[in-house]
């Protein structure tokens, strides 16, 4: 069965979906301008038993990325969205590893549809997560929040 367009829900995730073409748009847009190296979280998700990598720091988005967006602006294009990177620490199989719990999740009904781990926020000291950015070559955690904000997209809602 396919929904109507007139539903409620599609229009809501079709207006979700374009505001946040429109937000890495003005992103990217802004980091050009401003000639500001883009970053976003490492993108690691490893699970290993009862623990998950709980990586607090955040990579630069590639060069040529930036290079490829800024002839897309030139062009008046979408530029799409940046590469999901995870950091040097992650890669190399070093992992900020913490607690994990488990996830139930419930449909409308009450019908259990699935469990799976998910990590606990992970509660560091600026000193240690400014320690693991370095040692990444990476930017602690907050700055992609500062950079959205400088850019004018309040709350990203990200992580």
């Amino acid at each position: 069965m396919t929904p109507a367009l007139s539903d409620p829900l599609v229009m809501a995730l079709a207006r979700m979906v374009r505001s946040a073409i429109e937000n890495n748009q003005r992103l990217v847009k802004w980091a050009v301008e401003t000639e500001t190296v883009l970053v976003e979280p490492c993108r690691c998700r490893l699970i290993i038993g009862e623990q998950g990598c709980v990586c607090n720091v955040e990579v630069q988005v590639p060069r040529a990325y930036m290079i490829r967006a800024k002839a897309h602006l030139a062009r008046n294009e979408t530029v799409g969205i940046p590469p999901r990177r995870k950091c040097l620490l992650c890669l190399a199989g070093e992992h900020d590893l913490d607690r994990t719990f488990l996830m139930t999740t419930v449909g409308p009904d009450g019908q259990e549809l699935g469990r799976s781990r998910t990590t606990m926020h992970a509660r560091r000291s600026k000193k240690a997560n400014q320690m693991r950015a370095d040692r990444a070559r990476a930017l602690p955690a907050g700055t992609a929040e500062q950079q959205r904000l400088a850019a004018g997209i309040a709350g990203s809602g990200r992580r």
